[in-house]
């Protein structure tokens, strides 16, 4: 089974599609779980109503905002599953975006962690550009993991899950923690949406999530045990 957390707040517009995408997944052993991170509009009750209509479908609600990486430890908390990953409320898979991640990591047991590339789109669903992640080496400089990925369970719980004190760089230190202890896999296809959005949380606070990221990145810095590279870290560090 995988176990997908879907934190929500406030997302009325793209959340049905968000959903959708997962329901109509041509790999089908799957759980939703929603975390309601204390929503003022519509959006609990919409998903309330996929939670009636599919009993894989769950929904937590937060009775504060909790912000982004405390609703996904809760969400996980509450999963079941040997493989996890989470999507974003604005976002969208494709209908084999399940089924070909799940498939790469049982066939090499070898790899811990499975990542793609994806497609950029606008709020109207039109296709912007290919988006290539990766590679992994490159992430003590910055993040290159990308928004579609998937990890076994014992990766989370190794980590302890995300660390709530990192909002907005909440996965760049998940994956840097794990770049340390896990292996990656990379592949080249893109069965992912990723919405760019004037309402986006990457939209709204870029200055603070790039500030988060490289405090994360300063953070890591000493775990480098390549000197050469951790002097590479530093500087590209200074230069930005």
């Amino acid at each position: 089974m995988i176990s997908i957390v879907l934190p929500v707040y406030n997302r009325v517009k793209y959340i049905c599609q968000s959903i959708d995408s997962v329901i109509s997944q041509s790999w089908q052993d799957w759980e939703l779980i929603i975390v309601d991170d204390a929503s003022t509009d519509r959006t609990g009750e919409i998903a309330e109503e996929y939670s009636r209509r599919d009993k894989r479908i769950r929904v937590i609600h937060n009775t504060e905002n909790q912000k982004l990486p405390r609703s996904l430890n809760i969400g996980f908390e509450n999963a079941s599953g040997d493989y996890y990953t989470w999507t974003s409320d604005d976002n969208a898979y494709r209908k084999d975006a399940l089924e070909l991640m799940y498939h790469a990591l049982e066939e090499d047991r070898s790899k811990d962690i499975v990542y793609c590339n994806y497609i950029v789109i606008d709020s109207e669903d039109y296709m912007l550009y290919d988006k290539e992640t990766g590679p992994a080496e490159r992430l003590p400089f910055e993040n290159t993991i990308g928004a579609c990925f998937l990890y076994r369970k014992e990766v989370h719980e190794g980590l302890a899950g995300y660390d709530s004190g990192k909002f907005l760089a909440e996965d760049y230190d998940f994956w840097l923690r794990a770049y340390w202890k896990y292996r990656f896999l990379h592949l080249e296809e893109a069965p992912y949406y990723y919405r760019l959005h004037a309402s986006s949380l990457t939209a709204e606070r870029k200055i603070e999530i790039r500030d988060a990221a490289r405090a994360v990145c300063r953070e890591h810095i000493d775990k480098i045990e390549d000197a050469a590279l951790r002097e590479k870290v530093r500087l590209s560090l200074e230069e930005q």
